[in-house]
């Protein structure tokens, strides 16, 4: 990875370099990293701070601005593992005293909401219990719970 090019803060570049050298992560994933850390930055100069200078404030508004951002929840929580990572190598190697990222955390996803009948299985459903009334099944347990579903569903 050409890091002297890429235009980033020194900071960033030794952080790269030092997972590129001591991690031996693959280049995809370092180019990951340097996009991550690129939008702090861009993050950073709109706030007209430095990378060094933002403090948890800071951080805790770019993961809104992130998610604010249609971004997957999957998505920022890899951007805030990153941030997290870079922060830890900042105080590590004495750029800043304390890290302002330290139980940085993205925002847990909504559990999906279940899924819905359309108007058409509500209908469908209805049919097939009212076809079932009429047949001489005698009665079961699973007869009570589906007569108690087709009034749910009937109201």
């Amino acid at each position: 990875m050409e890091c002297e090019s890429s235009g980033a803060a020194p900071e960033v570049e030794a952080f790269l370099e030092e997972l590129r050298v001591s991690r031996r992560l693959s280049e995809n994933t370092l180019l990951a990293y340097a996009r991550d850390l690129a939008r702090l930055s861009e993050f950073a100069i709109d706030h007209d701070e430095t990378l060094l200078g933002l403090r948890r404030q800071g951080l805790e508004e770019f993961v809104r601005q992130l998610m604010g951002a249609g971004l997957s929840p999957r998505s920022v929580a890899r951007i805030v593992a990153c941030v997290r990572g870079f922060y830890k190598f900042l105080v590590l190697n004495d750029y800043v005293a304390g890290s302002p990222a330290d139980d940085l955390h993205a925002p847990r996803a909504w559990p999906s909401l279940p899924k819905f009948l359309s108007v058409e299985d509500v209908d469908r459903l209805r049919l097939e219990h009212a076809a079932g009334e009429h047949a001489d099944l005698g009665p079961r347990r699973e007869d009570a719970r589906e007569v108690g579903l087709h009034r749910v569903l009937s109201a």
